[in-house]
């Protein structure tokens, strides 16, 4: 990877532990619309349920809470729950534990920069209160670009706002389908971030289980 001039992150699972937000944002919605539950084991139950209804952030949180209601018959009063979540998650955003450190080791070398799916201002929420903005080049949000992941063309977008090649150009991300397979089809080279080690791949796919590990190959 002699060539790399700029290294680009996703943010979700890959800077930013949505694990720890995502169950925090699902846990406020609980004390705050379902404040008659009492039960901790119920709520607890609520919580989890409600993370394995999000699928990794795929599912959406209107998805989850239908699901909720459905599974539990539960009387939510009517709130639009993405709305709410688009103002709030980003309160409780915070970082995996070696990311400050793996940022600081390559801003020392590279131009970084973030290329993330989501609304404008709940993403740069999340960064703003995980106070990394300052590593970053420039911060590409799918609703500002009006191009989501996997599509090749946010990436492009994104080298031509570095004036790079995508050649030259590296990004990193935790999903195949969305970070991997989008920023290769744009001519860049791409690492595959995967923490869960149990997880298995046919294809040859440059992989780490930690931020880390990017200074390790970088």
């Amino acid at each position: 990877m002699d060539n790399i001039k700029a290294v680009l992150f996703d943010f979700d699972y890959t800077l930013g532990n949505r694990y720890r937000y995502a169950f925090l944002s699902y846990s406020a919605f609980i004390d705050e619309f379902l404040p008659d539950i009492k039960d901790e084991l119920f709520k607890e139950t609520l919580r989890q349920d409600m993370m394995i209804f999000d699928e990794y952030g795929n599912a959406g949180p209107r998805h989850v809470l239908a699901s909720l209601e459905k599974k539990y018959h539960l009387n939510i009063p009517q709130v639009d729950i993405l709305e709410w979540w688009v103002q709030n998650q980003g309160k409780y955003a915070c970082l995996y534990d070696d990311a400050v450190e793996t940022l600081e080791y390559l801003k020392k070398k590279y131009r970084l920069g973030v290329v993330t799916n989501g609304y404008a201002y709940s993403q740069r929420l999340k960064i703003t209160n995980c106070h990394i903005e300052d590593y970053f080049e420039h911060i590409i949000v799918s609703q500002e670009a009006g191009i989501m992941k996997p599509d090749p063309g946010i990436f492009e977008y994104s080298c031509r706002k570095f004036g790079l090649d995508p050649s030259e150009c590296l990004y990193v991300g935790d999903m195949v389908s969305n970070d991997v397979y989008g920023a290769v089809k744009a001519g860049m080279k791409a690492i595959w971030i995967c923490k869960d080690e149990m997880r298995e791949n046919i294809y040859d796919l440059i992989r780490i289980t930690s931020l880390k590990e990017l200074t390790e190959i970088l």
